[in-house]
């Protein structure tokens, strides 16, 4: 039976809407309705009837959006993977092992202060005759593995940090050492995935990375290793304005009449303007 925190898919709607701008109405719906199959019931056989039936579309209506939605995953043995809902499916499931274990540790109480005040000499001697000597404790090797195991917590965690991995590999504008930069990432944290992207936003289109060629960006695992996502995001620099060949034409043509060179100040450029015309009457 499927626990109840299952029935809550958490969807971020900032962050849906961005990711998802350039989807048809219809796109939108296959979608959804994609990741919500995959939070039921795992990552998505790789087969195109299925994933038809899944988004209730026809095989050509399907074999049209593929691609595009297709984009939104990796694909991994045969599956389809998707990052981010393994990510909160992690973390649902860390969450439900927190409530057991509460509830579990709540329920040992009550019985612990129940039994202190019960006959415990009559219940003490009833157990040493029927259980002259201790039974041994199952070891820990026979013990099946639950869905909440930390055997399973690691394997998801593993495949989720592999995923956003290509995320982070496609949004990185310098592609070398990938073996080195997975190594690091495989040692990152969970809670600072995010970060790095958000970062990656602003950092790819800073003046420091796109002079000379991005000669100065740094290589992808010394960008992990040195937390370079904690940057502080620089002030926006002065813009200066396009000029249209008639405006430069207008420009020399004061400059040749005054005499003055004239700079990227409008009210100067209006002045020596006024004084030109005044010339050339």
């Amino acid at each position: 039976m499927t626990s109840k925190v299952d029935l809550w898919m958490p969807i971020y709607i900032g962050d849906y809407l961005s990711a998802t701008s350039r989807l048809s109405t219809e796109q939108h719906g296959a979608y959804l309705l994609l990741i919500m199959d995959y939070w039921k019931n795992g990552a998505l056989p790789n087969d195109d009837q299925v994933l038809a039936q899944i988004t209730r579309m026809t095989p050509p209506a399907w074999g049209n959006a593929r691609s595009i939605l297709q984009a939104f995953f990796s694909i991994k043995n045969n599956l389809w993977i998707h990052a981010r809902v393994e990510k909160e499916i992690l973390k649902a499931r860390d969450n439900r092992e927190k409530t057991s274990a509460r509830a579990s540790k709540a329920a040992t109480a009550r019985w612990a202060n129940k039994d202190a005040t019960s006959n415990a000499t009559s219940i003490t001697q009833a157990m040493h005759k029927q259980c002259p000597s201790p039974s041994p404790s199952p070891s820990p090797s026979s013990l099946p593995l639950t869905s909440t195991s930390n055997k399973t917590i690691k394997d998801i965690a593993t495949k989720v940090a592999d995923g956003t991995f290509e995320e982070f590999w496609q949004s990185y504008p310098k592609k070398v050492g990938k073996g080195q930069a997975q190594k690091t990432w495989d040692k990152l944290k969970i809670n600072v995935i995010d970060k790095i992207l958000d970062a990656l936003k602003w950092q790819r289109v800073c003046d420091q990375w796109q002079k000379d060629g991005g000669q100065f960006i740094p290589n992808p695992a010394t960008y992990l290793s040195q937390q370079r996502w904690l940057d502080e995001q620089p002030m926006p620099t002065k813009i200066v304005p396009f000029e249209t060949p008639y405006q430069k034409s207008k420009r020399d043509w004061v400059a040749e009449m005054t005499g003055a060179k004239v700079n990227d100040e409008p009210d100067i450029f209006d002045i020596a303007m006024q004084d030109a015309k005044r010339i050339s009457r």
